[in-house]
């Protein structure tokens, strides 16, 4: 763990100092301008030229939906007291900014504290289901070459629900429900992912069923590993009811604003054409891969249900809390597919910037290592292709640029997760340091973007 912590650091310090060489004209122009144009602002409009990075401070860091979670940290939810003048603050629920109140923290210090945040979280799901035979630098540079880490150095709240879901996870696997019970609790206090994991537990449930077959034990469990969602839930119905809400579940109502309806996917689009690549690569080269994964798992507990295999016991915690994960995920994606039209904006945000996924980085390998790994290399070809082929041809995006980055540097973090097994050879290391390398100036342009207000990428 002390490795792991010190890499964290030692990273994150390495972005700090890029980032800041970045700001400098002069180096600016000689590296990084060679590549692409940066964003900035002209007349408080950001526009995509030829300068350095702005530098950062307790101003410019508060920008999309940090501004709503700072507001709801100085006034909660009275909307006309804290200028919004429209209801929709209600969507943002109330744990981050009341941890932002508590800690007395200036907009740079959140983003300092929801990284420290991040590191708990990703040290507690590596205690838990980490692979003691691999190096601890392994799954740190696998987590820092992923392109969307940047949703845990901005005022965001994924932070604050990583760690907290990773608590109620500690709890599952120890068998201690009171933590478990904390865990998922103050989650639902953090995001509103209520229904999402709800169903994903259901689901996850079901199958469980099918193995023991025992319907008063399906029942029970169900309900006390839900109670915490649904107290959760009613918790922050009360909180915004009582600072200044109409009804205690304002926050469903306001969602109309989204105009989330069950439709048709008509054409792929985004609100940024950087969060576009890294969507588009997260449907066919994560969510394809966790689909079929999750088919066969399923044929093989029904198969077990009909046959005298059945087993009349549930699911180890490990393989539960996976299956979990893999339903969170496809879930997510599938609603973002379903209920917007095409555009996946946020898509890899609710999805990769999850616990889930990372319960996945870290544990999902030892569920594909006995696929041979021609087999593996030659399926993420097929489809990291595919996904080349639709990010080309898709209307919004037939330009390539700087913007479409995300879409290779995710490609080359799923290679390298692939291909665990070879972390001791040479050519493995420098490819991942690599990768990371590529990571960190990709995370330096996003951060740019996101300081000055540019397109949203999440």
């Amino acid at each position: 763990m002390r490795n792991s912590i010190a890499l964290f650091t030692l990273i994150v310090a390495l972005f700090a100092i890029l980032y800041s060489v970045l700001c400098i004209d002069v180096v600016y122009k000689k590296t990084f301008s060679k590549v692409s144009g940066n964003w900035s602002k002209e007349n408080d409009i950001p526009v995509l030229k030829n300068v350095a990075m702005s530098p950062l401070n307790n101003e410019n860091t508060v920008q999309w939906d940090a501004v709503h979670y700072q507001r709801i940290s100085k006034t909660g939810y009275d909307y006309d007291k804290n200028g919004v003048g429209n209801d929709y603050i209600f969507a943002f629920f109330p744990l981050f900014p009341m941890v932002w109140k508590l800690f007395f923290l200036p907009p740079i210090g959140v983003m300092i504290l929801n990284y420290f945040l991040f590191v708990c979280a990703f040290l507690i799901l590596q205690k838990l289901f980490g692979n003691s035979d691999k190096p601890a630098w392994l799954q740190v540079f696998l987590a820092w070459s992923l392109p969307t880490i940047i949703i845990f150095l901005i005022p965001y709240s994924e932070s604050l629900f990583m760690f907290t879901i990773s608590i109620g996870l500690y709890g599952m696997v120890r068998k201690k429900y009171w933590m478990y019970f904390l865990g998922f609790f103050l989650a639902a206090l953090c995001r509103p992912a209520y229904t999402f994991l709800f169903l994903s537990i259901l689901c996850v449930e079901i199958l469980n069923l099918t193995n023991h077959r025992i319907i008063s034990h399906f029942l029970k469990s169900l309900f006390f590993k839900t109670l915490p969602l649904i107290v959760g839930t009613l918790v922050v119905g009360l909180i915004q009811w009582f600072e200044h809400g109409s009804n205690i579940f304002k926050f469903v109502e306001v969602q109309k604003y989204w105009n989330n309806v069950l439709q048709m996917p008509k054409k792929l689009a985004d609100w940024s054409h950087e969060g576009f690549g890294i969507n588009v690569g997260l449907l066919f080269m994560i969510a394809i891969p966790l689909l079929l994964f999750l088919m066969m798992f399923s044929i093989k507990l029904f198969k077990k249900s009909i046959s005298k295999q059945r087993e009349s016991r549930d699911l180890n915690n490990r393989d539960y809390i996976v299956l979990l994960s893999i339903i969170f995920t496809l879930g997510s994606t599938l609603f973002i597919l379903l209920f917007r039209g095409g555009s996946l904006h946020c898509l890899f945000r609710f999805t990769l910037c999850t616990p889930f996924f990372y319960v996945l980085l870290i544990h999902g390998f030892d569920y594909v290592k006995s696929i041979n790994w021609p087999l593996r290399l030659t399926g993420l070809a097929f489809l990291g292709v595919v996904g080349f082929l639709v990010l080309h041809k898709a209307e919004y995006s037939r330009f390539w640029n700087f913007s479409d980055f995300g879409f290779f540097v995710l490609g080359a973090a799923l290679l390298f997760w692939l291909l665990q097994d070879f972390y001791k050879h040479r050519f493995y290391k420098i490819g991942l340091i690599a990768t990371v390398a590529a990571n960190l100036v990709w995370t330096a342009y996003l951060l740019n973007m996101y300081v000055n207000n540019g397109w949203i990428f999440a």
